[in-house]
């Protein structure tokens, strides 16, 4: 009984592979998202980069990102994004943290898998939260 080298099914395999990984590292382009399309599709922008614009808070127990100031005045959580505070390494220098105002985010969307209705952030009241930051930085 002849055995078959294990190589060329590994070349092959690579050979299979390969536009796929060609795609991911050609393809750095982060979508812009609206909040309220984020929310409305939670499921497909799980995990992804994402870019977003809004009106940021913080303060004691607050880090939000609000579609707009009349939304943050009201705190209106439920349409809103919990920031957590965690920097993707390597972006140190690209996280401008501002304590309020109009501002751009980068960072990958996701949300409570297990349960969605529980929410994330301080005390569970946001339905959604962007981690490993790549951009934070105030729109004048």
């Amino acid at each position: 009984m002849k055995l078959l080298s294990p190589f060329p099914i590994f070349i092959g395999f690579l050979l299979s592979i390969s536009p796929l990984l060609a795609a991911d590292n050609t393809t750095n382009a982060v979508p812009k998202v609206a909040i309220t399309n984020l929310l409305t599709h939670m499921k497909e922008y799980r995990g992804k980069r994402v870019e977003v614009t809004g009106y940021f808070r913080s303060g004691p127990e607050l880090l939000a990102l609000y579609q707009n100031l009349d939304d943050a005045k009201s705190f209106r959580n439920a349409e809103a994004l919990w920031i957590g505070p965690f920097v993707k390494p390597g972006h140190e220098k690209t996280v401008n943290f501002v304590k309020e105002g109009h501002v751009r985010i980068v960072g990958v969307f996701d949300y409570n898998v297990h349960d969605p209705e529980l929410g994330v952030g301080h005390m569970n009241r946001w339905p959604a939260h962007l981690v490993a930051l790549e951009v934070f930085e105030e729109i004048k």
